[in-house]
């Protein structure tokens, strides 16, 4: 009773939705007739005059069902929710939703119900017969609709299921259209890196050296352009926080997120040197832990995206000079992951006060 008394409370909000703009509708409609009480009889006496008129209790039955059709995914929109893992039955549930979707008919039922009375004070109380079809269609309407949709199951996840999916999604939802402008920007300094190759006469040496610049500066402007997304769309400071996932962890998505996208940058580098590309491979850990601290800057996005610029400038300059200064990358990864964690700590307790206000 509780679960219908809610489903029940839901479809009373759903037909105040329905009502307000369709009774306005047949307000304007019946005030342009040039009488409006002889088109109220007319209706009165299709539906239940002597003899009714077929089609217009087809066109009743249409009205209910497009109405309970249009009704279902409202009301079904909370069961792969919480509802779902409430202590109900299958039937409980589909019990409520058609109870509401009838609920939701009221208006038209009510509607129905005013003519055939209209009608029965016109020709005499047999017109009152046909008041139970209204109600009758209503429910096998609602019976259609609710059944028409399958009942879903409790997804059964929990914090400690994998949520590298989730954050795949949020993250993909939240730099849509960045992800193809950030490969457009690296790809510039891979073609430039190319074009450097093809029309110059290079030795070994210098080969590798423009090859891991501009590789290097192809990563940095990739995560660079996904960083800016990523502070203009989803600030650091969310209800994710009150998810029970420290600091570390959030640290760590980030920066295998914004890793993995910048893969392609060392990937094509791989085609003009492949030492190059494993030297590129060695600084992008540092580099994606860099660009994870840098969505957790309190200053302003264009002067966390400018610093962190700024710093993988200069990480590929001194890895095109002196490449063996990837080795020393792998190893101040953990540092990097230390301050990316204090640099979140440190914001989260700066802005809770605000959150909590608010």
């Amino acid at each position: 009773m509780a679960l219908l008394r809610l489903q029940l409370a839901s479809g009373a909000r759903v037909a105040l939705r329905l009502l307000v703009p369709w009774l306005a509708a047949l307000v304007v409609a019946l005030g342009m007739q040039e009488d409006p009480g002889r088109t109220l009889a007319r209706l009165g006496r299709a539906l239940a005059g002597e003899p009714a008129s077929l089609s217009a209790w087809i066109a009743v039955a249409a009205a209910c069902i497009a109405v309970a059709r249009w009704a279902a995914p409202h009301l079904a929109a909370k069961d792969p929710g919480w509802i779902a893992h409430l202590p109900a039955t299958s039937s409980a549930r589909h019990l409520g939703r058609t109870g509401a979707l009838c609920l939701i008919q009221t208006p038209i039922l009510a509607l129905v119900s005013g003519l055939i009375g209209l009608e029965a004070m016109t020709s005499g109380p047999r017109a009152l017969l046909w008041l139970p079809v209204g109600p009758g269609i209503a429910v096998v309407a609602s019976v259609l609709a609710a059944h028409s949709r399958r009942d879903p199951k409790p997804s059964g996840l929990g914090f400690t299921s994998p949520r590298l999916s989730f954050e795949l999604r949020v993250f993909w939802r939240t730099v849509s259209q960045g992800i193809v402008e950030s490969w457009i920007a690296g790809s510039v300094f891979v073609a430039i890196a190319a074009l450097f190759v093809a029309n110059n006469a290079l030795e070994a040496r210098e080969l590798r050296i423009g090859a891991t610049f501009a590789g290097g500066l192809a990563m940095t402007s990739t995560l660079g352009t996904l960083v800016t997304a990523l502070i203009a769309r989803r600030p650091p400071w969310a209800w994710s926080r009150s998810l029970p996932v420290g600091s570390r962890r959030r640290v760590l998505d980030d920066a295998l997120l914004l890793g993995l996208h910048a893969l392609p940058a060392p990937g094509a580098i791989a085609l003009i040197d492949p030492m190059s590309a494993c030297v590129l491979a060695c600084a992008l850990p540092l580099l994606a832990l860099r660009a994870s601290a840098a969505i957790r800057s309190s200053a302003s996005s264009g002067t966390a995206t400018a610093s962190f610029l700024g710093e993988g400038a200069a990480v590929s300059g001194v890895l095109a000079l002196v490449p063996w200064i990837a080795v020393a990358a792998l190893m101040l990864t953990p540092a990097a992951l230390f301050a990316a964690r204090l640099r979140d700590q440190r914001l989260a307790m700066t802005r809770r006060g605000p959150a909590w206000t608010e």
